[in-house]
C-alpha cells in the first residue's frame, strides 16, 4: 500500500433526526428517533430519551444494536 492510498468504508450511514420544542433526537431508525423524542416532549431528558432511543433501536433494527 503506496503513502496515499485510504481505506474507505462502503457503508452509507444514514440517521433520522426528530426535532421538537424540547430537543432534537438522532437515531439509525425514524421510530427509535420518534420514541426518544416523545419521552422528551413528555418532560424526559436528554439521558432518557437516549435510552428510550436505545430501546427502541433494539426492536426496530437487532443488527444494529450489539
Amino acid at each position: 500500500m503506496n503513502d496515499t492510498a485510504f481505506l474507505k468504508s462502503r457503508f452509507l450511514i444514514d440517521k433520522t433526526e426528530v426535532a421538537s420544542r424540547h430537543g432534537v433526537v438522532v437515531a439509525q431508525h425514524p421510530l427509535a428517533a420518534e420514541a426518544g423524542a416523545k419521552i422528551l416532549a413528555a418532560g424526559g431528558n436528554a439521558i432518557d430519551a437516549a435510552v428510550a432511543a436505545a430501546a427502541a433501536i433494539t426492536v426496530v433494527e437487532p443488527s444494529m444494536s450489539s
